[in-house]
């Protein structure tokens, strides 16, 4: 693996002296542990909803996608819609992402509901006619 190294920031970074090196090191260090319990402390928060997602997905075999119902693939969208709604939280722009996400799903979750009740109604309108016939 090559590692190319700019020569101005070796010649600054060897201009400091040790103990400011030393320095500099602990508090990034320090950053980066804050990040990393920030980022725990947002997995514990919302454990039950993220596990829930990951099961989910894991129910989504590649082998069994192909015999699920297009229902069941939504209702595992559902699920991850959960968990999508704890990432959001991270950053403004995959916000935005997460939710365009949900209102395509959102819109195709009532577009088949409305399929059914159509269904239902013309349904209920066959059984009228022939009523009428008898």
């Amino acid at each position: 693996m090559n590692v190319v190294i700019d020569g101005k920031a070796v010649a600054a970074f060897n201009a400091k002296p040790v103990k400011s090196r030393v320095g500099d090191t602990e508090v990034e260090v320090e950053e980066a542990s804050a990040r990393i319990k920030a980022v725990h402390g947002f997995y514990t928060d919302n454990e039950v909803v993220i596990k829930g997602a990951f099961d989910a997905f894991g129910s989504l075999v590649a082998g069994e996608l192909s015999t699920k119902t297009t229902d069941a693939v939504l209702d595992v969208t559902k699920k991850v819609m959960g968990a999508l709604d704890c990432v959001k939280q991270v950053h403004p722009f995959i916000q935005v992402a997460v939710l365009a996400f949900k209102v395509v799903i959102d819109f195709e979750i009532r577009r088949r509901e409305n399929d059914k009740r159509v269904s239902a109604l013309i349904v209920q309108g066959a059984d009228m006619m022939i009523e009428l016939f008898e």
